[in-house]
C-alpha cells in the first residue's frame, strides 16, 4: 500500500490538504484508489512563528525532521501545505528522501499550457513579494507581475480579516474588481491565484484573464504523482 505525506504549518490548512487530495484520487483512481491509499500528516511546532520572523534555517530543520518521520513510516510522494510552506521548498528539495510535488512548478505548468506571458501573482505579501513561488515562473520566461506594496498589504489584510473567515464585503470585492481589471488592461493574461481564500472573490466575478487556482492544481499533481 502506498502512503502519501503531507506537512503542513496549519490545522485547519492539513485537514483541507487531506480532503482535497482524497477527492482527486477518487476522480483519477475510482474508491480503490482511496482503499490502496494512506495518509500520514504532520504539522510543524512553531512554523507560523518561524515563517513570520523569516528564520527559515530553523523552519527548514523542522520540516526536515518532519519529512525524515515520514520517510522511516514509508511514504512514497510528499507535500508542503499551502504556497507560504514553499518558502523553504527548494532547501528541503534537498535534503528530503522523499520525493516533494511542488505546488509552483505545478502553477507553472498550468501557465504555460496557456502560454501565458504576463500572469498576475496573488496570494499573501511573502508569496507575491519574495522570489519562491515567482521565481518558477520567470525562469519559463514569463513576466510576472503583482500588485504595489499599497495593494499587497491590502490584499493580506482581506486574506486574514475577511475571507479567511468566509465574509465577501461589498466594497472588498469592488476595489478586487478594478484592480485585477486594470491589471488586464495592462497586459496581463492570466491571474495566478495562491491563497485560496481569494477565490472567493474571484468565483463571484467575471475576469477578463483565466484563473488558476493553485492549490487545486497543486492537489492534481500530488495525487498523480502518487498513483504513477
Amino acid at each position: 500500500m502506498r502512503k502519501l505525506a503531507l506537512v503542513a504549518f496549519d490545522a485547519t490548512q492539513l485537514e483541507e490538504y487531506e480532503r482535497l487530495v482524497r477527492a482527486e484520487l477518487r476522480t483519477l483512481g475510482g474508491p480503490e484508489a482511496i482503499e490502496k491509499a494512506t495518509i500520514r500528516a504532520r504539522l510543524v511546532p512553531g512554523a507560523p512563528a518561524l515563517l513570520e520572523s523569516g528564520d527559515y534555517d530553523c523552519l527548514v530543520q523542522a520540516c526536515a525532521a518532519a519529512l525524515e518521520e515520514l520517510a522511516e513510516a514509508g511514504c512514497d510522494v510528499a507535500a508542503l501545505c499551502g504556497a507560504d510552506a514553499h518558502a523553504v521548498a527548494i532547501k528541503l528539495d534537498k535534503c528530503s528522501s522523499i520525493p516533494l510535488v511542488s505546488m509552483p512548478r505545478a502553477a507553472r505548468s498550468a501557465a504555460v499550457a496557456l502560454d501565458s506571458k504576463r500572469p498576475i501573482l496573488l496570494g499573501t505579501p511573502s508569496t507575491m513579494r519574495e522570489v519562491f513561488f515567482k521565481g518558477w515562473l520567470v525562469g519559463a520566461g514569463m513576466q510576472v507581475l503583482t500588485p504595489a506594496a499599497e495593494d499587497a498589504a491590502w490584499l493580506g489584510r482581506a486574506i486574514t480579516g475577511e475571507l479567511r473567515d468566509g465574509i465577501v464585503r461589498e466594497a472588498s470585492l469592488a476595489r478586487f474588481k478594478a484592480f485585477m481589471e486594470d491589471g488586464c488592461e495592462h497586459g496581463a493574461d492570466a491571474i495566478i491565484v495562491a491563497a485560496p481564500e481569494l477565490l472567493l472573490w474571484t468565483g463571484r466575478l467575471e475576469l477578463p484573464a483565466p484563473v488558476l487556482d493553485a492549490r487545486a492544481l497543486h492537489v492534481r499533481a500530488l495525487a498523480r504523482a502518487f498513483c504513477l
